[in-house]
């Protein structure tokens, strides 16, 4: 709870800053992800780090869109679709890894209804999990 009001903190501070020069890092200790924020009021430089978004739409019937974004070329980055108990149903490897938004279709033909994780691996590291819905 703490690292969420943090993270709220920073956003209202980034959003509402009069300083032109913002800068701040946040250490979210839940999961050991490294947060990194820079701000120029002149919207000329607005840097964050590794970010996986929800998916869109969502709930879903046919596909979804999965969006990522990387700020430096890395490694490898694979997205792991899971169901509620954990269980990996299908991998996503190989993904682009240079720097900059990208994105991945998820089919629904693919799957059941139900609920479902997607979680984000960059360079073998747990990014981020999120939960998806599919409907039929």
């Amino acid at each position: 709870m703490q690292t969420s009001i943090s993270n709220i903190n920073v956003q209202l501070s980034i959003c509402c800053s009069n300083d032109s020069s913002f800068k701040s890092s946040i250490n979210n200790n839940d999961n050991n992800n490294s947060l990194s924020w820079k701000y120029k009021q002149d919207n000329t430089e607005t840097t964050t780090s590794i970010f996986l978004h929800q998916n869109n739409p969502n709930p879903f019937d046919s596909k979804t869109e999965i969006r990522y974004y990387l700020p430096e070329t890395v490694s490898t980055v694979t997205v792991i679709i899971s169901n509620l108990n954990g269980e990996q149903i299908k991998a996503f490897k190989n993904l682009e890894y240079t720097n900059g938004h990208h994105s991945l279709i998820v089919e629904g033909s693919s799957l059941s209804a139900g609920s479902y994780y997607y979680t984000l691996l960059v360079n073998g590291k747990e990014i981020s999990t999120k939960k998806m819905i599919l409907v039929k």
